[in-house]
This record gives structure tokens, C-alpha cells and sequence, in this order.
């Protein structure tokens, strides 16, 4: 937890025709950026690079006239295929905004004095979290725990999602999405005051976050308890009325939820002897399972559920998890779960959970988080979610860190592509070393000439029987080699991984992105490597990874 988050080199307005004032102000900026990026690279948070949509090369000649969803209260309007899209039109507006405040408050310190005849000053010993809207408490332990300093997407996200509005956090890999939803989501859990009463024998979540795999649904867990124990770390809080939330992980088949009945226990009737072992009493008045089993008390206590759409959709259709008291749904790798094989589940839960109008039965308003890495198109989300959506990304969505080191070595025939993966391993040999291959066959395969070269090496992918082990001990660094798939490649943190190599041209430009993402995480000294060994004559490359590979030659 020991990390600090780091800022990037800003941008300067006036792109694709935007006019703009050059001001004193504006020179100042650009001085102090330019010696930061000389310094030491750190991110700015005003930097208007315009992401995704310059990576594309999709921007506009003139962007005024595009429509698109609006957060705050705004209406929905068409958005149509090709035009700027919602989180650019947000970005340019809040850029906007700030512009004209800060206009504002030199006017108002050039005629009012100092404070401008304002006395709105945060207290200077307040952490970043505390600054942007989360209780002193909570913020006061993230900065016991190692979180000193905000990111640019936690600082922007965390505003809206603190006042309950639905939103979208777009921002590139490792850059701290998952605490900037979890810790409000958290505050708002935790907060005294009665949220809606339990149904005994029930699991009634307050929140459900929704992830892809089981190892990105771990590492979500496991930060998620973190942030519920900051909840109650002061005796403050405490005397306040805070308490501590219940966090329960339903990932893929490796949870129980029953318990077998205590030795001695008389076996089922014969009435209810035909019946599933899953199946919920439905008598109100009962507080087990029908049979000679019983939920689980974690289960059952649970306030915030980290699951697996599948899993979730089973559970609720089967009562066993019921919907009244939710307050927040959390979508998690939102681009991959609203186009892909997780559309349909999620879409239903999401249905199931909105209701009309999107008010539980406690009439509190549902919040829901969508989080992404990387969106090529708002259209999957604007067609699954009825409400309206505030879009926050950052200034480097959709792009490449700036700290990585990418090296591109496109070479003729698989001989020459598995000697140049080995002079990149010798190369950074002080570093464990993340190789991406294209297949489980190709992990395989290529594990075993490793092998052959005396390398250690083991494989991470979707039919490897051990491969929780494996990443266990990727991760701990007993490991210095792991051969993985794509399955390796969202969401998942690897600390302390300095060398990225992709074996291979990734299938998409998204993936490309995300397989980078696994090193220069937030916090993270450098140096930052990738290397990516293709055979671009032979490979089918799609258009914009060979464009981005070809750039990096």
C-alpha cells in the first residue's frame, strides 16, 4: 500500500479549431509543466490530450454540434456512431468550467483580496480524499494505509459518486479506478442510519460489484475489505454511528453458501425429500434452506457482494439473494461486460435491479458504477442503462503510459520470434518478466521451449489446473516467469513488474492497451518496460495495433 500517485505531463487547449485565450496564467502553466516533465514525467490533471479518440485517429473537425448523454440531471439524446463521444463532450465541458472559475476567483482576488471575500478554505492538514468528499475518517485511514495522494481519476470521479449520481470512470490501467468507486461506495454503506431491513435467512446486499474472472474479483475483494476496515478505525466514527461493512466474494463454484446440518439432525421429510438442496423455503416465517442445510452466516450478513454475473442472476432468480435494500451496482471492466459473453447477464441484473425507475423498495435511489480501462464506444452502455450517466475520464484515456519503455521487434519466422523473446528476458533478467501469448496452446508451447532453455516458467490461462498457484506465486515473486494469456490481462495488479512482453500481435488495440497496463501501475517506481516480438508479414494484425506497433518502431 506503500504508493503514491503520480501526475502526467498536461496538454494545453485550442486542438481540432478550439479557440483559446493565452494568458499569463496559461504561460505559467506551461512553464511548470514543462519542468515537471523534465523532472520526473509526473501526470497533470489538466491535461485536455484528447485520449482515446486522438489513439483512433476518429477526432472531429468540429465537436459543438455533437450530441450525447449528459450527467447532472441532463437529457439523453442520440448518440450517434462516429461522433465525439459522451466522456470527450464531459471532459471539455468541466475543462470549460474550471477555466471560468478560475477567471472567476482572480477577478474576485484581484477586488476582494487574497480569499476573494471568500471563506470556503479547506482546512490544510485535510488528506486529498478528504478534500474531494470523503468523510475525515475514512480519508484520515486510507492515509494510514499508504494512500496519500489522489489520483486524477479518484479526484474527479469521487465528487459525483459522493452525491449519488449514476457514473461512468474511464480511465487507462493502473491508474486507481477500483478504490476511487469503493471508497464512497463504502462511506455511503457504512453511514449510520437505517437503509431497509434484512429478510432472515436472506442475503439482502446494500452493493454488488460485478467482475469478469475470479482473480480480478480477488484482488476487488480484497481492497474492498481493506476500505470497509478504514470505516471504523477511529473511535470517532465509531461513537458517530459507523460500522463495518460485510464484504462476501461469489466468485465462479469455489464458495459454499450452505452448511451441512450438525450430527444428530434428523433428515428431511419425506415431503420436501424430492426437492433441490438449492431451493428457498418459501414460507415467510422460515429462516433456512429447505432441506438438512442452512446458508452460511457470511453469506447471510453480507452488505457489499463481489461476484461474477452468472453466479449473481442464478442467485437472485433462486431467491437467495434479494434485491430491496441495494443501493449500489457496480460494473466492473464495463467495456468487456456490456459487449461481450457477460452482456446478457449483466443487462438482466441491471433490469432486474432499476426496476421503473430505478428506486429500491425502501425508496432509496439505486447508484450504479460503470469502470473501464478502455471503451471504444459509448453504445453498449446507453442501450443496457435506462438512467442517466455523469461521463469522467482522464486526460490519458485510451492511451499508452508515458513512463513505458515499448520496444517493438518484428521479425521473420518462429525461430526468430522465440530468440528475440529470449534476448528480451536476458536483457531484463534483474525483472520477472509477464509474456502474453495468443492461445492456451501457444502458453503451453511456449513454456515448454523455455523449459528447454533452462528458463522457469509456468502457464496462467483458462485450462492451467493450478493456475491460482501459479499466479500466487508469480505475484509473491517466486516466479520470475509466467507465460499467460489474456486472462491475465484486466484488471489483474501485478506489484513490483517492471517487464511487459507481449508474444505476438495483441487482437485488439483494447487488449494491447490492457496487456501494457499490467506494469506502471499507480504508485509504481520505474523503469517500465514492453516488449512485443511479431512477425507482422505473417500475423493477422488488426489495423490499429499494427498502427500503434509500428509507431513504437
Amino acid at each position: 500500500m506503500e504508493r503514491l500517485a503520480r501526475r502526467a505531463p498536461g496538454g494545453e487547449r485550442g486542438e481540432n479549431g478550439r479557440d483559446r485565450a493565452v494568458s499569463a496564467e496559461t504561460l505559467y502553466r506551461a512553464t511548470v509543466r514543462d519542468a515537471r516533465r523534465r523532472d520526473d514525467g509526473y501526470w497533470r490533471a489538466d491535461d485536455d490530450l484528447r485520449g482515446w479518440a486522438r489513439l483512433m485517429g476518429e477526432e472531429d473537425d468540429d465537436t459543438d454540434g455533437a450530441t450525447a448523454t449528459t450527467g447532472g440531471g441532463g437529457r439523453r439524446s442520440a448518440y450517434r456512431r462516429g461522433d465525439a463521444r459522451p466522456w470527450e463532450l464531459a471532459r471539455w465541458r468541466r475543462e470549460d468550467e474550471k477555466n471560468a472559475a478560475r477567471i472567476d476567483s482572480t477577478h474576485r482576488r484581484s477586488s476582494y483580496g487574497d480569499d476573494g471575500g471568500l471563506n470556503d478554505a479547506l482546512d490544510a492538514s485535510a488528506t486529498g480524499f478528504a478534500r474531494v468528499g470523503i468523510p475525515a475518517h475514512l480519508a484520515d485511514a486510507a492515509r494510514s494505509a499508504g494512500l496519500r495522494r489522489t489520483t486524477e481519476i479518484q479526484r474527479l470521479a469521487t465528487p459525483p459518486l459522493m452525491e449519488g449520481k449514476n457514473v461512468a470512470i474511464l480511465a487507462e490501467t493502473g491508474s486507481g479506478k477500483t478504490f476511487a468507486y469503493l471508497l464512497p461506495t463504502m462511506a455511503s454503506v457504512s453511514a449510520p442510519g437505517r437503509k431497509g431491513s434484512k429478510r432472515s435467512g436472506r442475503c439482502c446486499p446494500a452493493c454488488v460489484v460485478l467482475v469478469p474472472s475470479v482473480e480480478l474479483g480477488r484482488q476487488v475483494t480484497h481492497a474492498a475489505e481493506l476500505a470497509a476496515f478504514w470505516c471504523t478505525m477511529s473511535d470517532d466514527a465509531i461513537k458517530s454511528g459507523y460500522y463495518t461493512p460485510n464484504v462476501f466474494a461469489l466468485l465462479g463454484k469455489e464458495k459454499k453458501l450452505v452448511r451441512p446440518a450438525p450430527k444428530g439432525v434428523k433428515k428431511t421429510s419425506s415431503k420436501t425429500k424430492g426437492m433441490k438442496k438449492s431451493a428457498l423455503a418459501t414460507t415467510a416465517n422460515k429462516s433456512k434452506l429447505q432441506g438438512d442445510e442452512e446458508a452460511i452466516p457470511e453469506f447471510r450478513n453480507a452488505d457489499v457482494l463481489v461476484c461474477t454475473p452468472a453466479r449473481l442472476l442464478k442467485l437472485i432468480k433462486d431467491e437467495w439473494v434479494l434485491l430491496g435494500r441495494l443501493r449500489h451496482v457496480v460494473v466492473d471492466e464495463a467495456d468487456e461486460m456490456l459487449s461481450s459473453g457477460f452482456a446478457s447477464d449483466v443487462g438482466e441484473i441491471i433490469k432486474l435491479s432499476y426496476g421503473e425507475n430505478g428506486i429500491n423498495r425502501f425508496d432509496t435511489k439505486v447508484q450504479y458504477i460503470f469502470a473501464a480501462a478502455t471503451m471504444r464506444e459509448a453504445q453498449p452502455l446507453l442501450e443496457t442503462f435506462p438512467g442517466e450517466v455523469e461521463w469522467v475520464s482522464t486526460a490519458r484515456f485510451g492511451r499508452v503510459h508515458p513512463q513505458l519503455d515499448v520496444r517493438v521487434d518484428d521479425v521473420r519466422g518462429d525461430d526468430a520470434k522465440f530468440e528475440s523473446l529470449c534476448d528480451a528476458l536476458n536483457r531484463h533478467k534483474a525483472y520477472k518478466t509477464l509474456i502474453f501469448a495468443n492461445s492456451p496452446e501457444d502458453a503451453d508451447e511456449l513454456v515448454g521451449k523455455l523449459d528447454a532453455r533452462d528458463v522457469v516458467a509456468l502457464a496462467f490461462h483458462g485450462r492451467a489446473k493450478e493456475r491460482g498457484v501459479v499466479l500466487d506465486d508469480f505475484i509473491a515473486g517466486d516466479l520470475k516467469v509466467c507465460v499467460c494469456t489474456d486472462l491475465a490481462a484486466r484488471g489483474i495488479d501485478f506489484p513490483d513488474l517492471h517487464h511487459v512482453a507481449q508474444y505476438g500481435a495483441a487482437p485488439s488495440m483494447e487488449m494491447f492497451l490492457h496487456r501494457c497496463g499490467r506494469t506502471a501501475r499507480t504508485g509504481q517506481r520505474g523503469p517500465f518496460h514492453v516488449t512485443c516480438v511479431v512477425d507482422l508479414d505473417a500475423e493477422t494484425v488488426d489495423e490499429d495495433v499494427r498502427s500503434e506497433l509500428e509507431s513504437h518502431r
